[in-house]
């Protein structure tokens, strides 16, 4: 979702096992940049306007950025995500 807030819905901000580790990706994507195809589905997609989705193709390649984690819980981390160009 390109919405922050339902993003966070599906994240568990306190497990109850210390081993497990809630990931939320940012995706940075400059549309300019040529790479894997994406697409919004807000218009098709089951939640609408209200996730505000977006489908990327399978062989979509990140380069990963910086991890911190969220309001200093080291059970729920921020990943940093840049889409990598197709070349």
């Amino acid at each position: 979702s390109k919405n922050r807030e339902v993003s966070l819905m599906f994240v568990d901000p306190a497990p109850t096992d210390i081993e497990v580790v809630s990931v939320l990706f940012v995706m940075n994507i400059n549309p300019a940049q040529p790479s894997t195809p994406f697409a919004s589905v807000v218009n098709v997609g089951k939640f609408g306007e209200e996730e505000d989705e977006v489908l990327f193709s399978m062989n979509a390649v990140f380069r990963i950025g910086e991890i911190t984690s969220i309001d200093g819980n080291p059970c729920l981390v921020q990943v940093q995500l840049d889409l990598a160009s197709d070349k």
